[in-house]
């Protein structure tokens, strides 16, 4: 049992009655039942363990207060939302191979399906249910290691456009594979990965766009390699990374009558004092929908490394 005791301070700029300061304490709950087969006659079945917890997590501080009264001061709704997980995770090692399994289901009071403060949905989605599935494979070889990682996940809304309604931006599908080579020729130790996030659901779409909008998928290779010389003291390494996709996708709205601020930058352009508060940092762009991301690029390094001897 762990007591938290948790205070937000939001200060909002552009509309100060939605500004707050909240205090409160949770008891986050966690137990774990643990069992080993042992070296009896069910040696051959896998450890297992289940845990079962409550935890708590914020709501996005633009969605987390209610509307404004007609005196002008605006009620906190609740910066604060709970989570309820349940874990079952089986683990076997034979023959320098190690096999892991993790299903898990967590349940919310609330879905922001928000990945970071610049990417996900500013809105409250209602209660929701998130299930996965991880396989881990992992096998040591006497030149090195090689390692698998499968995890399937699936979000749920439970009242927001319907019970069963997908989760807009959660993770659903991703693979890494990761390999250590030790005993290369001229004495070159080398690591490589490669890592897969596939399609997501993003948005229903709108009138313009009656296609749902979908996250294109992410594959990432990473390579690198080290050579050392004169008994160590030297250290030559080149590493890089092949891309494709992009990251952060998600959807953003633009004006309709989009224009550019200069000839020079031909950026999209909307103008200062446009939004609601007609403040000059307040933008307003409109209702039209697009999906948005940033384009992953691949690159190439190199490192030289020297060790001192010390006579200590």
């Amino acid at each position: 049992m762990r007591h938290d005791q948790i205070q937000v301070i939001n200060t909002d700029k552009l509309k100060p009655t939605y500004s707050f300061n909240e205090w409160k304490g949770f008891e986050s709950p966690k137990a774990t039942l643990a069992w080993t087969p042992g070296t009896g006659p069910a040696h051959w079945l896998p450890s297992a363990s289940f845990s079962i917890g409550q935890a708590f997590f914020t709501q996005d501080p633009r969605i987390s207060v209610a509307a404004p009264s007609a005196t002008g001061s605006a009620a906190v709704a609740s910066p604060f939302e709970r989570s309820h997980s349940e874990q079952l995770v089986l683990d076997k090692d034979f023959q320098r191979t190690d096999l892991r399994v993790t299903l898990g289901r967590t349940t919310t009071t609330s879905t922001l399906a928000k990945i970071d403060p610049d990417n996900g949905l500013a809105e409250d989605l209602g209660p929701g249910t998130l299930k996965f599935l991880t396989a881990n494979v992992r096998h040591q070889f006497a030149f090195g290691t090689l390692q698998a990682i499968f995890s399937k996940a699936d979000a749920r809304l439970e009242t927001f456009n319907g019970p069963g309604t997908v989760t807009p931006e959660a993770p659903r599908t991703i693979f890494d594979a990761l390999t250590t080579l030790d005993r290369l020729p001229l004495g070159v130790h080398a690591r490589a990965e490669y890592e897969y996030v596939g399609h997501k659901f993003l948005d229903s779409g709108n009138p313009e766009h009656t296609d749902s909008y979908e996250a294109i998928p992410v594959g990432e290779t990473r390579i690198a390699m080290v050579r050392s010389f004169l008994e160590g003291r030297l250290e030559v390494g080149a590493d890089g990374m092949v891309a494709r996709g992009y990251t952060g996708q998600t959807t953003e709205t633009f004006d309709p009558n989009w224009s550019v601020a200069t000839s020079a930058t031909m950026l999209p352009y909307c103008a200062p004092g446009s939004g609601p508060s007609h403040l000059p940092n307040d933008f307003d762009c409109g209702t039209i929908e697009r999906s948005v991301g940033i384009r992953m690029v691949s690159w190439v390094g190199g490192s030289i490394s020297w060790r001192f001897n010390s006579l200590r």
